[in-house]
């Protein structure tokens, strides 16, 4: 009778506790690793594309100023707004101003106002400096802009800042 409980005992497959609390303690790092790995790379790419949302934001908004700048009338480009707006002419005639309102750029042309960078994006500051704008002073002119921004966002990793210095020089084209 014993032997045959033997044979019956080989016979009989499976996994005991100890094996089982062993897979599932493997399963378990394995897993929690994936999870870390995949919570990671998410909080990057939230990142990433916040620094892009930023940058993407100042270089439009400078490469319009810029461009005005340089297609101003001579003469014309006077500071506002105690060095945080600078005004101009267009070639067409117009008056047109860019300025900080104390959150976004905006600029204003024959009365219309319109921003230039998004409510996704905090200007924290704007300065102007303005260098050879007389007539007569044999410099060329010249526009310095320093630029501090941020984006908005919910979680940590979605908040960026940026600071950018740039310098425009009028094209003479009168």
């Amino acid at each position: 009778m014993e032997n045959n409980f033997q044979k019956n005992k080989k016979r009989i497959g499976g996994y005991t506790l100890i094996e089982f609390l062993m897979a599932m303690a493997v399963f378990s790092l394995i897993m929690g690793s994936a999870v870390q790995i995949f919570s990671s790379t998410i909080q990057s790419l939230r990142r990433s594309f916040a620094v892009q949302r930023i940058l993407d934001q100042t270089s439009f908004s400078l490469d319009y100023l810029s461009r005005a700048v340089r297609m101003a009338k001579t003469g014309t480009i006077q500071l506002t707004r105690v060095g945080q707006g600078i005004i101009f002419q267009t070639q067409t005639g117009a008056s047109q101003e860019i300025f900080f309102n104390g959150q976004q750029l905006q600029v204003t042309e024959n009365g219309n106002t319109e921003n230039l960078t998004s409510s996704d994006v905090q200007i924290d500051s704007f300065r102007i400096n303005i260098s050879g704008e007389t007539i007569g002073d044999y410099i060329q002119p010249k526009v310095t802009v320093v630029l501090s921004a941020s984006t908005t966002g919910n979680k940590v990793e979605e908040i960026t800042n940026i600071k950018v210095q740039t310098t425009v020089s009028q094209r003479n084209l009168e």
